[in-house]
Order: C-alpha cells, then structure tokens, then sequence
C-alpha cells in the first residue's frame, strides 16, 4: 500500500503542524488518517466501511507512525471515543497501549 496524496496544513488555533495522508485503491479514496509530528498525536484515522479487514488502516496508522518517529517522536498518542471496542481491539493488535481512551505507543 502507498499513501499517494499528502497535504499538510497549518491549524492557526492550535499553532501546529497536521499533515493528512490520504491512501487511494483500485482509483478511490480507501482512507485517511491525519496526525501532527509536534504533538506526537494521531487526530483521527478513517477507512470506508467497504474497505474494513483489508490492511488499510494498520497502513495508514504505520505510516503516522514513520513520519512522528522521522520528526523526533518516540512515542505515538491517540484517544479513541469510549466503549468503541472494535478501535480498541485494532490499535492493541497494532501494538498501542491503554488506559481507558488514551492508547499510547513507543516508536
């Protein structure tokens, strides 16, 4: 998998830096996933439905995971919403840590 398209933008409200990936199959849009080196957050990561099961988002959460450990992260951040167990159950398999909503890995 590639992520064909990245664009990064600037949050004048937060004063950070986001870059979004945006990764494309068979000519669509499969997902996205938007992330921040400075904070070392991964704002939020999306995959069509139709696409679920097929590697997308482990993909597009690695290659966060690259560009914060390539801007001097050593550890990736992200809050999924409460009771949201299939999220939980991908970001633990993708090796992410947790306390409640928090999941937390070293990279």
């Amino acid at each position: 998998f590639m992520c064909p398209f990245i664009q990064k933008k600037h949050n004048p409200e937060v004063g950070s830096r986001y870059a979004d990936a945006v990764m494309e199959g068979d000519g669509k849009v499969v997902g996205f996933v938007s992330y921040s080196t400075q904070t070392k957050f991964v704002q939020l990561l999306a995959v069509s439905s139709q696409c679920y099961s097929q590697g997308y988002g482990a993909e597009l959460l690695s290659y966060a995971e690259r560009q914060i450990k390539l801007g001097g992260g050593d550890v990736v951040k992200l809050c999924i919403t409460p009771k949201n167990d299939k999220a939980a159950a991908f970001y633990r398999r993708q090796g992410y840590c947790s306390s409640d909503t928090l999941f937390i890995k070293k990279i």
